[in-house]
């Protein structure tokens, strides 16, 4: 295994707790404030496309979601200070949703995407700490 893919298996044996038995605690606050799978897929989206900033309506059609599924999750991680929300000018009732760039979250972001894109196990740990949250 080259040294990216073994320092991507650390990081992904760290995340979810395998070496040491605690979870990263950052990951463990983006799963909790997710709370759903689309609140996963949207931290996924915007862990690799951090410009990324939509409606409930936009990010239900990338995401395959449903609007009540993905309002769920947007209303929790915009409460949890992980996205910023504003409206449009010319439609003032729609918001508008967007990674905040600051404090911990990108790079607990960074984290979260290296953890899911090293293997299914560390995807099915993900889900794990997706549900007990």
């Amino acid at each position: 295994m080259s040294e990216t893919g073994v320092a991507i298996a650390q990081t992904a044996n760290y995340a979810l707790g395998n070496a040491t038995g605690d979870i990263d605690p950052d990951l463990e606050r983006l799963m909790a404030a997710a709370g759903n799978l689309a609140g996963l897929d949207l931290l996924l989206l915007m862990g690799r496309d951090p410009a990324t900033c939509d409606t409930e309506c936009g990010f239900a059609m990338r995401l395959h979601h449903s609007i009540p599924e993905v309002r769920r999750a947007l209303l929790s991680l915009h409460d949890s200070g992980i996205l910023g929300c504003s409206s449009r000018p010319a439609r003032a009732h729609q918001l508008c949703y967007w990674l905040r760039q600051d404090g911990p979250n990108m790079s607990a972001l960074l984290r979260l995407v290296e953890t899911y894109m090293s293997g299914p196990r560390a995807r099915c740990g993900l889900l794990r700490v997706l549900a007990a949250a």
